[in-house]
């Protein structure tokens, strides 16, 4: 069965592209905890939403032409593949030819398998992962913790003002997640732990 949009459709396929995104980001790592596989680099923080909507297309169209990459990878971590296949037949990750970048990104987040809107990662993904063969940039989003950060081998480039907003790092995230009692609260060890690596791994080379 070929699906659109480059998306596995075969667990052979799934484990393919989850090997090649496993270079860059550590799977069964979350936030608070640092997910980058790369060396110290620098961070922009996205709200977790802004990483699944369309706009988003224009960071990730920036990052592939200032690397030079072919294609990039997205990788839906949680629900795992199981949930997916069993329910809407497919597998959460899809390869993407880098030319297609900034017109099919959203229209890929938001494909609803068989018509069912419930089964598009924009819906029903949890953890999601971005990444470019090189290892010089990396995208992870978490839900709970309504971010997503972006981790490149230079400071500046043409993402920073693409038409999605991304902030500093030094941005106090209350400013951009749900108000108390409405979202996952952090505890101060979470916070401590989060910026501790952004300040060791995200702020640039020791």
């Amino acid at each position: 069965m070929s699906l659109p949009f480059g998306y596995a459709d075969s667990q052979q396929r799934y484990a393919d592209l989850r090997a090649e995104a496993a270079r860059n980001v550590s799977l069964n790592t979350r936030f608070p905890e640092w997910p980058f596989r790369a060396p110290p680099g620098f961070a922009t923080i996205y709200e977790y939403d802004t990483v699944l909507d369309d706009d988003f297309g224009t960071v990730l169209d920036a990052l592939v032409k200032h690397y030079r990459e072919d294609h990039l990878t997205v990788l839906g971590l949680s629900p795992g593949p199981d949930f997916y296949d069993d329910y809407y037949c497919f597998f959460p990750t899809f390869e993407m030819n880098s030319s297609s970048v900034l017109c099919d990104y959203g229209n890929a987040i938001w494909w609803e398998p068989a018509g069912d809107p419930t089964g598009s990662l924009g819906i029903s993904v949890d953890v999601l992962a971005v990444t470019g063969p090189s290892g010089a940039w990396s995208v992870w989003a978490q839900r709970d913790w309504e971010i997503g950060v972006l981790l490149t081998k230079d400071e500046h480039g043409a993402w920073l003002n693409a038409a999605a907003p991304g902030f500093g790092t030094d941005l106090d995230l209350d400013d951009i997640r749900s108000p108390k009692g409405w979202g996952m609260p952090l505890t101060e060890n979470d916070l401590s732990t989060f910026w501790k690596g952004i300040r060791e791994r995200g702020s640039g080379p020791a």
